[in-house]
């Protein structure tokens, strides 16, 4: 049960009832000002507004502040039908209207930023700028447990992240082997007898079990995304998808916080955001340096990948290159041969073939738009699509093997069909 932590920062606390979903809600308001702007925060798993103590002081000089318990956690206490970010977001676009100022921003932290994307995509009143925290609940359960251990044993093992591509196969390998227990633990008898109705597990596999697909693309408002380098909870990767699923303004990663950087750099976080709320510029496009020469990258030889960053070329082969990172290339065609790469918001356009070709490779794409023949041949090779745009008038991906693939948030458009793919699918020749 929560303490009566809000009193030292002058909150007042308000119990709100919804007939809706015959649940109650403490809200925890500074005292109100209709001419100024508020901020609604929300918290995620197994928090509460307190999780937001360490930046009331000082936000709450600029903003009427209001904080809340989602049903379940702290001094709120809901139906057991409400433990999932879509129904949490239904329930506060029904009572936000009341309680907040005509201006008002929204900070999501962890499951709570999951439930904020889908309060501002779906009420945009409710919110005029969107602040994400280490937000939860956007890759499927099959891509979140893989990059979930492979961060781990990176962060843990420095010298053993040049492992993190064997570690992801064996989870995916779990994972194709494993039934999938989710719609079984999440059902009435699952929560009562299998989880004991501990609310901190059934929302934790809620929002894992959670797909916005059919929201993610709809016009956002403008969206400040903050991270933690080292969160071990919510994979830092997720970052740079949002930033390109978002209208986003700005990105800052704290390089050394884990999943909570509002609790260990709070005094940034407050300077940060209100930079956010009080500047009006969009976050500028890099300039790409564009070259119709094709390039080779090997590292075995000492070649940089940095070379391809903010670049376009025709062909782009990358030969021996283990855990890089390239940001913002276009190219007509992309191949890897050994190595394991993460593009950060690719682009490629080639109608007459493939846009990638992989051998012996692991590739991971977070934002981007694909569009080709064929997106993808692969050879004992592993790729992973992530709020990504595809587009194939011949086929999606041909292995030379049965191969499992996982793709989040990702759209495709195959011949006259449009789909999305949120979860795993078998490919082969």
């Amino acid at each position: 049960m929560a303490n009566d932590w809000y009193k030292d920062f002058g909150l007042i606390e308000q119990v709100v009832f919804s007939e809706k979903y015959n649940t109650s809600v403490t809200f925890y308001q500074t005292p109100k000002h209709p001419a100024k702007p508020s901020i609604t925060l929300v918290h995620g798993v197994g928090g509460s507004a307190e999780d937001f103590k360490e930046i009331v002081a000082d936000l709450s000089k600029n903003y009427d502040l209001l904080l809340l318990d989602l049903p379940g956690f702290g001094l709120s206490q809901g139906q057991e039908n409400i433990f999932s970010p879509q129904k949490y977001a239904t329930l506060l676009i029904d009572l936000l209207p009341t309680l907040v100022n005509s201006t008002n921003y929204i900070i999501g932290h962890s499951m709570g930023g999951n439930v904020s994307v889908q309060i501002a995509l779906q009420a945009p009143t409710l919110a005029k700028k969107l602040i994400l925290i280490d937000a939860a609940g956007f890759l499927n359960k099959f891509s979140y447990s893989e990059h979930v251990a492979a961060n781990y044993v990176g962060n843990q093992l420095p010298l053993a992240k040049q492992y993190s591509s064997t570690v992801k196969s064996v989870v995916n390998a779990l994972n194709q082997f494993l039934p999938d227990p989710t719609g079984v633990l999440l059902s009435s008898t699952g929560r009562s007898l299998i989880l004991d109705d501990n609310i901190n597990a059934i929302s934790a596999l809620a929002v894992m079990n959670e797909e916005l697909s059919a929201l993610i693309r709809q016009e956002s408002p403008p969206t400040f995304i903050i991270w933690g380098g080292k969160d071990q909870v919510m994979p830092v990767q997720v970052s740079t998808m949002l930033s390109y699923l978002l209208n986003t303004h700005a990105v800052f990663i704290f390089p050394e916080a884990g999943h909570s950087p509002q609790k260990e750099h709070p005094s940034d976080i407050v300077n940060k955001i209100e930079d956010f709320i009080s500047d009006n510029q969009t976050m500028q496009a890099p300039n790409i340096t564009i070259s119709d020469k094709s390039i080779t990258i090997d590292c075995d030889k000492n070649d940089s990948t940095s070379l391809l960053n903010n670049t376009q070329y025709t062909l782009v082969t990358i030969n021996n290159c283990q855990q890089k990172q390239i940001a913002h290339l276009h190219a007509e065609k992309i191949v890897v041969n050994n190595s394991a790469v993460s593009f950060n918001h690719l682009k490629i356009n080639n109608n007459n073939n493939y846009a990638m070709t992989l051998n012996n490779s692991d590739v991971e794409i977070w934002g981007g738009s694909l569009t080709a023949l064929t997106i993808a041949y692969i050879e004992n090779s592993q790729l992973e699509f992530n709020g990504v745009e595809l587009y194939a008038s011949n086929a999606l991906v041909i292995s030379n093997l049965p191969t499992t693939l996982n793709a989040s948030l990702t759209q495709v458009h195959l011949n006259n069909t449009v789909f999305d793919w949120h979860g795993t699918i078998e490919v082969g020749l």
